[in-house]
């Protein structure tokens, strides 16, 4: 762009330097000969000048508009915005108009404090942008919230550039921006494509995952047990493996029915999830005592009872207590499961983490980037989407020796 504008301005430099010369020339020719037939001549030399003069000084002295206009035209994904020093609007192009929703007659009467909000406009953060491009002559770059002409907020990414002339005054202010503002039809595209999804992963899930963990893996392994002579299995030593594989199995199983429930939200269209008055004691226990990990989880018995869907509130805490020894650098690793008035606690003895820390990872996909173990993110923002189905709330905090996550059952 820069190679272009400097190429336009060769150009009309040589042609004004021609143009000069002639109309010097066609002077003296005048001067010297004083044949009046010459004066035509003269004349069009004289219009000539003026018209190339203007040109030149408009370009050189201000141009603000030819670089937008050139720029505009190379560029209309951009919003291009000049504003005078006292912020009425000159010019925008194409892009401005569709973002701003207004035309360029409707456009070109507003003033920069039309395109803020009120507060805003009387805001310092306000008076110090303008004092900073008017009196300081800097560019200001960043990201800056407009109102559109309906009062609808706008998000723009890009930086006011104050304009000089040749004696170091400001012209204009050049605003070029990137829209990136998410409307509200976006949203809704995003939502109905994330919910298609969704109900269509979910119907897989329910039906394949039914299929193998319910039906097939259960019929095979009973008819494996029945089919082995009690000689075989001992002579291989294979009761520790069948133990464990039905234990697996029963795991799983209690895993696929927390799947069901959540994805039972999607299958019946409602953010309603069945629940109803448990012992919170007893459904954590029952569902932890056939993992691999539950002699490292120690559940006081007195954590009394919650209105709660137990299949996938365990599935929520279950997660939170994989995190609390995954996470753990200790050479005995252990999870503290208790109640503190309405609060339940799940506390641990590993690295520790911040409520901000906290809230950080429990965004989707976020990851702690120094952390070597692997993980795709998602676990606690599912774990914590689940606590809060269920109205409750949750928090973290750092203690001497690790995490206490806080769960609010009221």
């Amino acid at each position: 762009m820069s190679n272009i504008l400097k190429n336009v301005r060769s150009w009309l430099f040589v042609a004004f330097f021609v143009v000069g010369y002639i109309f010097i020339y066609s002077i003296i020719s005048f001067v010297f000969s004083l044949d009046p037939s010459r004066i035509y001549y003269l004349i069009v030399d004289a219009v000539l000048f003026g018209l190339f003069y203007t040109l030149f000084k408009y370009i050189y002295r201000d141009n603000t508009q030819f670089n937008l206009l050139i720029a505009s035209a190379f560029d209309q994904n951009r919003v291009c915005i000049i504003f005078s020093p006292n912020g009425n609007v000159v010019y925008a192009n194409s892009t401005s108009l569709e973002s701003f929703e207004y035309t360029l007659s409707e456009f070109t009467e507003l003033n920069h404090t039309d395109l803020v909000s009120t507060e805003f406009k009387n805001s310092q953060e306000y008076k110090i942008l303008w004092w900073k491009l008017i009196l300081g002559g800097e560019k200001v770059s960043g990201t800056f919230i407009r109102k559109n002409k309906t009062g609808t907020d706008i998000k723009l990414a890009g930086q006011y550039i104050p304009i000089l002339n040749a004696e170091k005054y400001i012209t204009d202010i050049v605003f070029i921006s990137t829209d990136q503002t998410i409307t509200h039809d976006m949203v809704r595209a995003s939502e109905f494509a994330r919910d298609t999804y969704m109900k269509h992963a979910s119907r897989i899930l329910r039906h394949d995952l039914n299929s193998g963990i319910n039906i097939y893996i259960p019929r095979g392994l009973k008819s494996l047990i029945r089919r082995l002579p009690e000689s075989v299995i001992e002579e291989y030593n294979l009761s520790v493996a069948i133990k464990l594989i039905t234990a697996g199995l029963k795991h799983s199983q209690q895993i696929y029915k927390g799947i069901r429930e959540f994805t039972n939200l999607y299958k019946y269209e409602t953010h309603l999830i069945v629940k109803k008055e448990c012992s919170i004691y007893e459904a954590l226990n029952e569902y932890l005592l056939d993992t691999f990990y539950h002699k490292q989880v120690n559940i006081d018995s007195d954590l009394g009872v919650a209105t709660i869907n137990d299949a996938l509130f365990c599935t929520a805490v279950d997660n939170l207590i994989r995190n609390g020894l995954t996470y753990n650098d200790s050479t005995n690793k252990i999870v503290h499961i208790y109640r503190n008035n309405d609060t339940l606690v799940i506390e641990d003895n590993g690295r520790g983490l911040t409520n901000a820390e906290f809230s950080k990872l429990s965004e989707p996909y976020m990851r702690n980037e120094h952390q070597y173990e692997h993980g795709d993110g998602l676990g606690l923002s599912i774990c914590i989407a689940i606590i809060k189905e269920h109205g409750f709330t949750i928090n973290a905090e750092r203690t001497a020796n690790g995490t206490k996550i806080n769960i609010g059952l009221k």
